[in-house]
């Protein structure tokens, strides 16, 4: 059993990420770079959805991938993704970014990711 078991870890907001269709299974996702004790960091991503007209949500822990020096940023399972890229603008006017959450059956491109700093 991990020393670490049924703590829960300290959270730092770094993106919150939205779908920009009418139809989202999704109504956003939000990325943190989480620590546990003084040296364990890693990195979760909390969906948060409506199930039964109920606000739910969870917790998926990620990989960072980072490519072209941070500017294309992708934390990912393997098939649970999402891929922020800093240099292409979305539509508002944040960064542009493409999600893959197979258990809500989104996989686009039309997604939008906000610098929470």
């Amino acid at each position: 059993m991990s020393a670490h078991a049924g703590l829960t870890p300290k959270r730092t907001e770094l993106y919150r990420c939205v779908d920009l269709a009418d139809d989202a299974n999704v109504d956003d996702a939000i990325i943190y770079q989480s620590k546990l004790g003084s040296k364990n960091v890693f990195y979760e991503i909390r969906v948060n959805s409506l199930k039964d007209g109920r606000p739910v949500h969870y917790y998926k822990k990620v990989n960072l991938i980072s490519k072209y020096q941070d500017r294309v940023q992708e934390f990912t399972t393997g098939n649970f993704r999402i891929r922020v890229d800093r240099v292409r603008n979305a539509t508002d006017g944040n960064f542009w970014a493409f999600a893959r959450i197979p258990s809500h059956e989104v996989h686009s491109v039309n997604w939008s990711c906000k610098d929470a700093n």
